[in-house]
């Protein structure tokens, strides 16, 4: 764990001998965003499928790579927390019930709400970056996750950080300024319909 360019990085590994190792990288920007970097190697080639879940804790919507949820905060402002992942992944929002343990026999069931997402890979890591974020009064993301090259950035709010794995958990973090020009949200927009 380490602080870096105004917020804080940590990462941990599982390895599960003669099947996979995965490792998190987390970078926490405060009162911004959550960066998670994962990186999963299987340890035999062959042809595998990777997975991303998160459960949330609010009914989600998808379009692609990017689901938003509504919120209200205890003051009753209305907000939206969003997830974003890489472009060539489908987040697929979907909702489970059981019952809740200990309750009695009639109480309602525990609801939980779920995003996934399923990538095929033939012998070679798999990266792939989520972004999470909220914001009050918000229709679109006010944060972006883009990749390119070896990279991920994330930009909004003022600046742009990139974020490069340079082994062992670590990123190399890079802070630069957003231009005037704004965000394409060309992808979102198209999906609106299918959001709200």
């Amino acid at each position: 764990q380490r602080s870096a360019h105004g917020g804080e990085l940590l990462a941990y590994e599982v390895r599960i001998e003669g099947i996979c190792q995965w490792v998190r990288s987390i970078f926490w920007m405060p009162a911004q965003y959550l960066l998670v970097v994962d990186r999963v190697e299987a340890a035999t080639d062959g042809a595998y499928t990777t997975g991303i879940n998160w459960r949330c804790g609010m009914e989600m919507q998808s379009a692609g790579p990017i689901a938003q949820g509504a919120f209200t905060t205890g003051e009753g402002k209305e907000g939206t927390f969003w997830i974003e992942t890489a472009p060539d992944w489908n987040l697929v929002a979907e909702e489970n019930s059981y019952p809740a343990l200990g309750a009695p026999p009639a109480a309602p069931p525990t609801r939980e709400h779920l995003l996934h997402a399923l990538m095929d890979g033939q012998g070679e890591p798999v990266e792939v970056a989520t972004l999470l974020h909220a914001g009050l009064a918000t229709e679109t993301p006010i944060y972006r996750l883009v990749k390119a090259g070896g990279s991920w950035t994330v930009s909004g709010g003022g600046d742009t950080r990139s974020f490069r794995p340079i082994g062992a958990g670590d990123l190399e973090i890079k802070l630069g300024q957003t231009t005037a020009k704004p965000v394409s949200y060309t992808h979102l927009r198209a999906h609106e319909t299918s959001l709200h």
